[in-house]
């Protein structure tokens, strides 16, 4: 699949490759990961993850769009049981943000029962003000042109790419606990991390890093869903017997949730088994006297024999 990697060719530059790191570094967040330096360097201090789970965000934040046109973000909500995927990032990022696309972009591709646009939408957000509709557009068609379901209205509906001034994005951002800051050499301290939000706009799950799989996503999208949109018995069963572990950081099958449904079907198949046998046995005894006298008239009768041996 092709990615963005534009950005990737730009680390010959020094200046460029060190503030990489240092936001790669930040971009672990303080949330469930550990920094790999003793204490976060001054000018990152502040980039971060305050998780608001259960929050429930504004939906009347305008974003400038990919199309050049401004953008009411409830567009993207309050379309069933369609959970939203929340991207904050920014395009020119010269490492982290394209590792995140690209890892996210991956998870999404991997969800073969699920549907960009028809099962839940994705937001991808640039929290660099210099950037316009033009860096959203590129990376919207990008993502488009990569996705291995194929481009159909509906996915292009469901794939919004946004930019917007400073004054536009950052209370989003505050709003899901987001926060990023510019460094004095023009490249932005923030952390890796992405959320899954309701219908409704709450905010359901961060999902941390890149060491991730696309049944964590997945579970994430059941989770804010509340299991609405699973499509078989099987991701219905993984919606109840998965809770997401903070301690570890991901989702952990739930040994008591586990014995419940088992508990349940038992019963269901017990109860259905004692049925069956009612009914047989119901049957059985319906049909007994309706033999018997079949029998009955099937023998002749003793005076019938008397006469014949006359």
């Amino acid at each position: 699949m092709n990615r963005p990697n534009a950005h990737l060719r730009r680390l010959s530059r020094a200046a460029r490759l060190a503030s990489a790191v240092v936001a790669c570094l930040v971009g672990v967040g303080r949330v469930h990961a550990q920094l790999l330096l003793p204490e976060e360097p001054e000018v990152a201090q502040g980039a971060g993850v305050i998780e608001r789970l259960g929050e429930t965000i504004s939906l009347e934040h305008v974003l400038d769009g990919w199309d050049g046109k401004p953008h009411q973000i409830s567009k993207y909500f309050n379309q069933g049981h369609k959970p939203v995927v929340l991207a904050l990032i920014y395009f020119d990022c010269p490492i982290v943000c394209s590792l995140v696309m690209n890892r996210l972009a991956d998870a999404i591709d991997a969800l073969e029962d699920y549907t960009v646009g028809s099962d839940f939408n994705v937001m991808v957000v640039s929290f660099d003000p210099t950037e316009g509709p033009a860096d959203a557009a590129k990376w919207r068609s990008t993502a488009l042109v990569g996705y291995d379901r194929g481009v159909t209205p509906e996915v292009e509906a469901g794939w919004g790419f946004f930019t917007g001034s400073s004054a536009q994005v950052r209370p989003l951002a505050d709003s899901v606990g987001f926060h990023y800051s510019r460094m004095p050499n023009g490249e932005f301290a923030h952390p890796t991390v992405f959320m899954v939000l309701t219908a409704d706009g709450r905010v359901a799950r961060y999902i941390h890093g890149f060491n991730y799989t696309s049944r964590d996503l997945k579970l994430a999208l059941l989770e804010a869903s509340e299991g609405k949109i699973a499509k078989t018995l099987g991701d219905w069963m993984i919606h109840k017997c998965y809770r997401y572990d903070p301690s570890a950081g991901a989702y952990t099958l739930q040994a008591m949730a586990l014995m419940r449904i088992g508990g349940g079907l038992s019963v269901v198949a017990v109860g259905g088994l004692v049925a069956g046998l009612f009914v047989h046995e119901r049957l059985r005894r319906r049909r007994a006297p309706v033999q018997a006298s079949g029998d009955a008239a099937a023998q002749p009768s003793r005076a019938s024999i008397a006469g014949a041996s006359r």
